[in-house]
């Protein structure tokens, strides 16, 4: 049964004021709590959010009109909810900005207490947020409607924001929220078709609705009929236990229940449904999206059965590899074509070639290993030799471990097997994998195998943790995986991670078996993570503070959250280390 959504709200606002009083130590009678960035941080902010959106939330001309005609703001925050700009008319922008509703205010609860961009970001949906309902009695006049924007991976990226005089009129609460939540979906959907623009793209919509559904309710599919991406407007369609599953790699056609039909033969390019197996035909209603025509699966072609899919999706879903560059590794090792594996030591090479051998679409086995570190080069070399002699022995799976690792002699055999192999038309699907600094591959042997190479990051050049967390703590707690708390995320985001995702899936198992409640609080992380948050203090030993200033963005303020530091402090700590934002040139000392 849902919940009364009146109930869960009120609730939401009692758990935030608790937060604010007894976590943050926040006083609610402040004058001006607010706290601002200076002008050069927040042209910095402005200058990435806009690379980030390529300037896409810069059509805000008929929204920041509607602000104007009812004396309201139209608010834009970044993802760290530092207000970039605010839209409204030049007689009402001194009653915002003297109560901190300014270009570079920082909105987080732990320093702007309950308020609308806090509790839209935490919730990740629309919220409103009345005036009493304010922490601060400096912001209790207005009321704010804020919802998040998303990015193609459903993302936090930003959040919109109307603030005006809260008269009580919920009908007026409403309107905003349809509208700020119609503006979001258009940008999400945008930004899906660009990163996905080269993928067949579906909008999906509930049959109950007259109208199209959701824009940004899209799903992009391989050339197999198989999910490469989905939003999760598009999930919100499906019945409930799907909408938390594990859907790239599967079949759009078991997924949604319907076999698609050739876009051409349908008026205005809307893509009709026929029953087919899974969820009763008719479940959805589907139309063309994409930047391309839509190409659905040929007539006749029967959907291929997956093997070890959920390792596959899991691997899809975990945000270190783009699905797409997944789905065309499938692809060429079901064609008999090698992949190469690079990265560091711990981030998953091993796992991720098993997964796509896994995938390889031939008749199921177990793969024919050859790993220098568990087995002596004489064994190796004999079983090469094997082959040599009679290719049929070769295995249809094949995994070359450490491969920089191996001999000079040792890898000139296996590449002349399977050059021989090749020309007797035997090509195993063939997985190798070795680490990013490794200098030992012979140039030869990785000509052969670098027609296609998938690079696995290090843990710290993420652009966002957030997927990956939420995918190892899904494998941990399977059942139901607690959440993370933003001390918690802090000390992730300062932690380097030189053991990669080893490390940090080691570090998520001590804090699933220490944390109470269903949420991970930095003291639930092992002691060498969560000791890098306020270390300084306890310890007397410096932190690094390029490595601090790097992760937060040189976001300052976030900055000397994570340090334990005040802002004036850590400032001086940085002109002491003549650090300098990249880009920005040092300044000369004038003699």
């Amino acid at each position: 049964m849902d919940r009364d959504p009146e109930v869960a709200h009120r609730e939401a606002i009692a758990a935030s004021w608790e937060r604010c009083a007894h976590r943050h130590n926040l006083v609610a009678g402040l004058a001006r709590p607010i706290l601002r960035l200076r002008s050069e941080e927040i042209a910095h902010r402005r200058e990435a959010f806009n690379d980030m959106t390529s300037g896409e939330l810069r059509g805000m001309s008929q929204l920041a009109a509607l602000a104007s005609e009812t004396a309201s703001a139209l608010v834009v925050t970044d993802r760290d909810q530092i207000l970039l700009d605010i839209y409204c008319r030049d007689a009402d922008r001194e009653a915002f900005e003297s109560r901190g509703v300014a270009p570079g205010s920082n909105w987080d609860e732990r320093i702007a207490g309950t308020n609308g961009v806090s509790m839209a970001s935490l919730g990740r949906r629309a919220v409103t947020v009345r005036g009493s309902e304010h922490f601060y009695q400096t912001l209790r006049p207005f009321a704010c409607t804020a919802v998040p924007v998303f990015d193609a991976g459903d993302a936090v990226i930003a959040l919109l924001n109307f603030t005006t005089i809260d008269r009580g009129n919920t009908a007026d609460f409403a309107f905003a929220r349809h509208v700020l939540n119609m503006a979001a979906d258009r940008v999400q959907a945008w930004l899906f078709l660009r990163r996905f623009g080269a993928a067949v793209t579906l909008r999906v919509s509930p049959p109950s609705d007259a109208s199209p559904g959701r824009s940004n309710a899209l799903v992009a599919l391989d050339d197999d009929g198989r999910i490469v991406a989905i939003t999760a407007a598009a999930r919100a369609v499906l019945p409930e236990p799907e909408r938390e599953a594990a859907l790239c790699g599967r079949s759009f056609e078991e997924i949604f229940g319907t076999r698609l039909e050739p876009a051409d033969r349908v008026p205005d390019r809307l893509l009709s449904l026929s029953p087919g197996a899974g969820p009763p035909a008719g479940s959805v209603r589907i139309s063309a999206a994409g930047l391309a025509a839509a190409r659905p699966r040929a007539a006749g072609r029967a959907p291929q059965a997956l093997t070890g899919a959920p390792a596959f999706l899991a691997l899809a879903e975990s945000g270190l590899l783009p699905p797409v560059r997944l789905h065309q590794a499938r692809r060429l090792l079901r064609a008999g074509t090698p992949v190469l594996i690079r990265g560091p030591v711990g981030s998953g090479k091993s796992h991720a070639a098993r997964v796509l051998l896994a995938e390889a679409g031939r008749a199921p086995g177990i793969p024919g290993v050859l790993d220098i570190r568990s087995e002596a080069e004489t064994v190796i070399a004999a079983r090469i030799d094997g082959w040599n002699r009679d290719a049929a022995g070769m295995p249809d799976l094949m995994l070359a471990e450490s491969l920089a690792a191996w001999p000079p002699r040792l890898q000139t055999a296996l590449l002349a097997c399977l050059e021989r192999a090749g020309a007797a038309g035997h090509r195993p699907a063939l997985v190798a994998t070795c680490a990013s600094a490794d200098t030992g591959l012979l140039p030869e042997l990785g000509h052969f195998l670098g027609g296609f190479v998938l690079d696995l990051p290090p843990v710290r050049q993420l652009d966002s943790r957030e997927r990956l967390i939420r995918h190892l703590l899904r494998t941990l707690v399977p059942e139901g995986p607690p959440a993370l708390g933003v001390e918690a995320m802090a000390a992730i985001a300062a932690h380097d991670w030189p053991g990669n995702i080893r490390e940090l899936r080691g570090a998520l198992d001590v804090a699933c078996a220490c944390c109470d409640g269903g949420m991970i609080a930095r003291a639930d992380l092992p002691e060498h993570v969560a000791g890098r948050i306020g270390a300084p203090a306890e310890t007397g030993t410096p932190p690094d503070l390029a490595e601090v200033l790097r992760l937060c963005d040189w976001n300052v303020t976030r900055a000397a959250k994570v340090t334990g530091l005040s802002r004036a402090t850590l400032n001086r700590r940085i002109r002491e280390q003549d650090l300098h934002r990249p880009g920005k040139a040092a300044r000369r000392p004038v003699h």
